[in-house]
């Protein structure tokens, strides 16, 4: 094959593959045609180009390697690849053994995330379907194509399962190209995921003393301090006294010696009802111990208490975490400020805040009654000064 002629934009060798018939095209392709003809007529969306490197080795002799779906990659490679040449260190590039997907995971990327993700049970979860669906295909051998045929399949009955399938996906491709299986990911995933809608479900209060009241004795402090500080359910069952938990400051510090979401540090105040809780759930422990205990152990998991208190609550579409939603929702109906909720939250951008600043229609009908108080007092004041302008104009005149 001759070599692709350079890219004037970038001087650099490169190529496009066309994702309907493979046939090879220049980088600025948009239909899959050539000069003499040949090609499958069709167009060639800017999403779903891949690239290919096309170099001379120091004999003259044509390489070519398949980079992805992104030019500044493919650029950086030739880019190396020229430089290696130029500085006569050019070193013949070996074959990668091939690998299947399912061995990978195996081997290399379930270890990594047992090791490194704190949430590797979650996202076992996501590993087996990526096993399931691709396991049997060679790291290199998944494009965009396989990725659609999973999105259609999936986009009617789990979206959201999707989205979190395919971000497991790319990272797994990420881990891959740092142990030097690949080169670069054979897929593009900026425009494949599925909007999501923000969930948004917090407690009535009707809601909340239903719930409450149907708590275990071990279950309903747990409930009562989500309630008022909106921590999340690992950072509460990891709560330990003088540690996390300091009661003479009235304050929860987080991510001194445990690990937050972030990886920051973060500080909740207590308020009364919280103090409260957490004091009489330290009584008889000492400096170290976990607050929240069953049978006099560690409490790890509420799940069975948790669903048995919804069912006996009449509450419905309610998950744990939705407790940490009913702390913000309440605070922000409240007008407390979304820096400050920002940071008892603990969220690492204002976006995942955002979501709680226009909750309610009477919320909102509350926050624009405040203009009927603005705009009459204007009226008053208007007419006030023209009484006082007339009252003026008499004196002078008589």
């Amino acid at each position: 094959m001759p070599v692709a002629q350079r890219d004037r934009g970038n001087e650099m060798p490169l190529l496009v593959q066309c994702p309907h018939c493979k046939k090879l095209h220049g980088p600025k392709a948009k239909k899959c045609e050539s000069r003499s003809g040949k090609g499958c007529g069709k167009n060639i969306p800017s999403d779903r180009k891949i690239y290919y490197a096309q170099w001379r080795d120091p004999n003259g002799r044509v390489k070519q390697k398949k980079i992805g779906p992104y030019k500044e990659a493919a650029l950086n490679f030739l880019r190396k690849v020229e430089t290696a040449v130029c500085e006569g260190c050019y070193i013949e590039d070996k074959k990668k053994p091939k690998v299947t997907i399912s061995k990978f995971c195996e081997e290399q990327y379930r270890p990594w995330c047992e090791t490194y993700n704190r949430g590797y049970k979650t996202k076992l979860g996501y590993i087996n379907v990526i096993t399931e669906e691709f396991g049997s295909k060679y790291l290199e051998e998944i494009g965009d194509q396989d990725i659609d045929k999973l999105r259609r399949r999936m986009i009617k009955e789990r979206p959201v399962m999707f989205n979190r399938v395919l971000a497991t996906l790319s990272h797994l491709y990420t881990i891959a190209i740092e142990y030097g299986y690949i080169d670069a990911k054979p897929f593009n995933t900026r425009k494949k995921r599925i909007k999501e809608t923000n969930r948004l479900r917090y407690l009535l209060p009707d809601e909340a003393t239903r719930l409450l009241d149907a708590c275990t004795d071990h279950l309903r402090p747990v409930v009562e301090v989500a309630l008022h500080t909106g921590l999340r359910r690992g950072e509460l069952l990891s709560l330990r006294l003088g540690r996390e938990v300091n009661l003479e400051e009235r304050m929860i510090s987080l991510g001194i010696e445990t690990k937050t979401k972030n990886n920051e540090i973060r500080y909740v105040p207590l308020n009364d009802t919280a103090y409260n809780v957490l004091r009489q759930a330290a009584e008889g422990k000492k400096i170290g111990d976990h607050i929240f205990t069953w049978k006099g152990k560690e409490l790890t998991s509420v799940k069975r208490s948790w669903a048995s208190a919804l069912r006996a609550a009449e509450v419905e579409d309610f998950h744990f975490h939705d407790l940490r939603h009913t702390f913000a929702s309440n605070l922000a109906m409240q007008g407390v400020d979304l820096l400050v909720l920002k940071e008892l939250l603990g969220h690492k951008d204002i976006k995942m805040t955002l979501k709680y600043a226009h909750l309610s229609p009477d919320h909102r009908a509350k926050a624009v009654s405040v203009l009927d108080e603005v705009f009459s007092q204007g009226a008053r004041n208007i007419c006030e000064n023209s009484s006082s302008i007339c009252q003026s104009s008499f004196s002078s005149g008589a």
